[in-house]
C-alpha cells in the first residue's frame, strides 16, 4: 500500500480543547482519520479469525463478567506471554503488507505521534497492538483500564455492508456510577455516551480513574463480527523508589512498634 495512511487534514483538525472537555475522561471520536484507500484495504485484509484465540470465561481482576471475544496480539500476547506461532499471536511479517505499513506508520509517523503525545500528555510509551472480534451475545462489562495504560486508540473495521447500527457494538463512556465497587453494570451509571463504529471511524481516549467504559450486549446476525484494532499506549513499569532517610527512619519506628 503506497498511498497515505492518514488523512493529514483530519489529523491536523483534531481539537485538543474538545478532547480535554469530554467526560468522564478526555476522549475523541474521529471520522476519516485513515485515508479512504487505506481504510478500504485494511478492512478488506483484516486478519482471519483462524489466527485468533477465542476467549471464553476468562476471569477478570475485579470479578466482572468474562470478556468473551476473539483476540489476536502482535508479537507478544499479555495472555500467558504467548509469542508468534502460538494461537492468538502473530509477527508483523505474517500480516498483509497493508497492515505492516499501517503499524509502521503508527510507530513512526511524526504527525500521528505528535497528536498522541499532545492528547495523552506524555511521550514515554511502550506501544502494543491487538485485534478483537465479537459476535452476538458478546459484551464488555464496565471497567477501568490498568493504571499502566496511558490511553488506547481504537480503530473500528465495520462498514454498512457487514454491520447494522441496531446490532449495537458501540463503545460506551459511562459517567456518575450509582454504586460502589469495581464491577458495576451499564445500568449502574447515570449517563452513557456511545461512540460510532460503522465506517472509517476511530476513537482515542486517555485512561484516568474516571474513564469507565464498556459495550452493551451485541445482537447481530450469525457470521457477522464487531471488528476492531487497538493501539495501546503503555507506560513503562517504574522500579519502586527506595525510601529516603526520613522514610527509612519511619519504617524502622513502625517495625519497633509492631
Amino acid at each position: 500500500m503506497t498511498r497515505s495512511i492518514f488523512d493529514e487534514d483530519v489529523l491536523r483538525a483534531i481539537n485538543r480543547q474538545e478532547f480535554e472537555a469530554q467526560t468522564p475522561s478526555p476522549w475523541g471520536s474521529f471520522d476519516g482519520l485513515l485515508s479512504e484507500d487505506a481504510f478500504r484495504e485494511l478492512n478488506a485484509t483484516f486478519p482471519s479469525l483462524d489466527l485468533f484465540e477465542k476467549h471464553t470465561g476468562l476471569p477478570r481482576y475485579h470479578g466482572q463478567r468474562p470478556h468473551d471475544r476473539w483476540y489476536l496480539a502482535l508479537e507478544h500476547s499479555i495472555y500467558d506471554n504467548k509469542k508468534p506461532g502460538a494461537a492468538g499471536c502473530v509477527s508483523l511479517t505474517e500480516l498483509h503488507p497493508a497492515w505492516q505499513e499501517f503499524i509502521t506508520a503508527l510507530r513512526e509517523s511524526p504527525s500521528y505521534n505528535q497528536m498522541i503525545q499532545e492528547t495523552l500528555g506524555s511521550a514515554d510509551f511502550i506501544l502494543r497492538f491487538a485485534w478483537h472480534a465479537a459476535s452476538t451475545g458478546c459484551d464488555v462489562s464496565p471497567h477501568l483500564d490498568d493504571r499502566l495504560k496511558a490511553g488506547t486508540h481504537i480503530f473500528y473495521f465495520n462498514t454498512s455492508e457487514n454491520w447494522k447500527e441496531e446490532w449495537g457494538g458501540q463503545t460506551l463512556f459511562l459517567s456518575n456510577p450509582k454504586v460502589e465497587g469495581m464491577n458495576p453494570e451499564i445500568t449502574d451509571f447515570e449517563e452513557s455516551v456511545g461512540v460510532p463504529i460503522v465506517g472509517n471511524k476511530s476513537m482515542l481516549f486517555r485512561n484516568t480513574r474516571q474513564a469507565w467504559h464498556g459495550v452493551a450486549t451485541i445482537n447481530c446476525e450469525e457470521g457477522h463480527y464487531r471488528r476492531l484494532f487497538n493501539a495501546i499506549f503503555q507506560l513503562p513499569e517504574r522500579p519502586a523508589k527506595k525510601p529516603n532517610f526520613i522514610g527509612r527512619l519511619a519504617n524502622r519506628m513502625k517495625r519497633l512498634h509492631h
